[in-house]
């Protein structure tokens, strides 16, 4: 590989010398003049000529994808095998300077250099043995096999002799005007600077055709080892992806049955300890309920029967202390009420019989308003206490009621809670622990004796099949490693062998036709 990237850079280097090289171009002023540049590998790409930096207005012409082009004097025709004219028309003596052909690529951008020199006319009073051409045409060779063209302009051989108009062929032959080979002789310094002109061309062209075999032979070994890699790497991937899978498979299967058999064995012995737990607590709710029943009932009856008795001994006791103060209020009122009464009657009747009429009449008004006022006094006072001691008592009842009967509640509901509470904790703790107790010896001894067999089981199969697929990847990929290895070797090997005979019969045959037409020329 490192013999064929050298030959690469050097085939590379003289194809970019040939396209930088520079051409010189005479013409007189007011003739017309057809300059030809070639590019290798720029069939379809956009072609100009422009002269100076090559940027905006620098741009003469340029086809932008059209094969002839005409702007102002200058004209392009795009042949679309890399070769393309440019014409420029009414030559100026200001047209002489330097020019440049460019091709666009997509890195960089490709020139070749173009030297015009503009003269002024020969005076037409001196008479010329060769009739004189406005401009000298010649064909250059096409990088294709389908067609070559070189155009290439030669200088004057001699400041006395006329422009020499000669056309190079693809072949090599010499053509020019049958008039000026049949009455002029080739002098030895023309007959040379032919014999370099031709060995230059037939030079590009024997470097063209090695080029295009050696960038034939090395695409398609290129794209064998590419693919011959792909290939290879492709293998290699198939087989550890297949080998991959199955492994995932296996383990996936084996999981999904551990897996299968932990949750079978879980959710028994799970469903078992619901079981258990559920008719325990079903039981306990059971028993806490009637206990709790069986309180409420107990205590409310004894709570009301306690109560009625000692509520009716106190309202006895009450209603024999009420009666005593209110037989006795009323029988003092009623006395002094007829003690009034009758004091008042004695003393009216005593008066107006020992006093005067006047004197008893006053007396008798006098102690009526006073009694009246007393008794209306007492009465209210009477009345008032009587009211007091009648509501007080009655609330004091009302109250002795209220109270007992939600102090029974209370209590029957306080006891009957507590016990309740009391007996679920009892219960609940009791089955807990007596439940758990047996829950983690049995499952104790079921883990350890199933863990120990199934653990067993299972790493003798995980070891066995782990030790199979890995030894199966191991020489998987080592084999495909040593055959991509292989490959890319004698590959490289064979194409630096071939790419070194190709190189060698081309230089062979590039010399043996250089050699023929050598002395054939000079002998002929």
């Amino acid at each position: 590989m490192m013999i064929l990237h050298v030959v690469s850079c050097c085939l590379l280097s003289a194809l970019c010398v040939v396209e930088s090289a520079g051409m010189n171009v005479k013409e007189v002023v007011g003739g017309h003049v057809t300059v030809g540049c070639s590019f290798t590998l720029a069939g379809n790409n956009n072609k100009y000529f422009c002269k100076g930096t090559c940027s905006g207005r620098d741009i003469l012409v340029e086809t932008k994808g059209s094969k002839t082009v005409t702007q102002g004097r200058y004209s392009i025709e795009d042949l679309r095998n890399g070769v393309f004219y440019v014409t420029i028309k009414n030559l100026m003596k200001s047209d002489s300077g330097t020019y440049w052909c460019g091709v666009e690529r997509s890195i960089k951008n490709t020139f070749q250099e173009v030297h015009l020199t503009v003269t002024d006319a020969p005076p037409t009073s001196t008479p010329s043995p060769v009739t004189s051409r406005s401009h000298v045409s010649t064909t250059l060779p096409n990088l294709s096999t389908t067609s070559s063209h070189l155009t290439t302009t030669l200088p004057n051989l001699s400041t006395t002799s006329a422009n020499l108009s000669t056309t190079f062929l693809a072949s090599g032959d010499i053509s020019g005007p049958s008039s000026s080979r049949a009455g002029t002789e080739m002098k030895p310094f023309d007959s040379l600077w032919t014999l370099w002109t031709i060995w230059c061309v037939r030079r590009d062209h024997c470097l063209s055709i090695c080029l295009s075999i050696y960038v034939s032979v090395y695409l398609s070994v290129y794209l064998y080892v590419c693919l011959s890699v792909c290939l290879s790497v492709c293998l290699s991937v198939c087989l550890s992806v297949c080998l991959s899978v199955c492994l995932s498979v296996c383990l996936s299967v084996c999981l999904s049955m551990f897996l299968y058999i932990c949750l079978s064995v879980c959710l028994s012995v799970c469903l078992s300890v619901c079981l258990c737990f559920c008719i325990s607590v079903c039981l306990y709710i059971c028993l806490s309920v009637c206990l709790s029943v069986y309180l409420s009932i107990y205590l409310s009856i004894y709570l009301s029967i306690y109560l009625s008795i000692y509520l009716s001994i106190y309202l006895s006791i009450y209603l024999s202390i009420y009666l005593s103060i209110y037989l006795s209020v009323c029988l003092s009122v009623c006395l002094s009420v007829c003690l009034s009464v009758c004091l008042s009657v004695c003393l009216s009747v005593y008066l107006s019989v020992y006093l005067c009429f006047c004197i008893s009449v006053c007396l008798s008004v006098y102690l009526c308003f006073c009694i009246s006022v007393c008794l209306s006094i007492c009465l209210s006072i009477c009345l008032s206490v009587y009211l007091s001691v009648y509501l007080s008592v009655c609330i004091s009842v009302c109250l002795s009621i209220c109270l007992s009967v939600c102090l029974s509640i209370c209590l029957s509901v306080y006891l009957s809670v507590c016990l309740y509470i009391c007996l679920s904790l009892y219960l609940s703790i009791s089955l807990s622990i007596c439940l758990s107790i047996c829950l983690s010896v049995c499952l104790s001894i079921y883990l350890s004796v199933y863990l120990s067999v199934y653990l067993s089981i299972y790493m003798s199969v995980c070891l066995s099949v782990y030790l199979s697929v890995y030894l199966s990847v191991c020489i998987s990929v080592c084999l495909s490693v040593c055959l991509s290895i292989c490959l890319s070797v004698c590959l490289s090997m064979c194409l630096s062998i071939c790419m070194s005979v190709c190189l060698s019969i081309c230089l062979y045959i590039c010399l043996s036709n250089q050699i023929k037409f050598y002395f054939s020329h000079t002998h002929g």
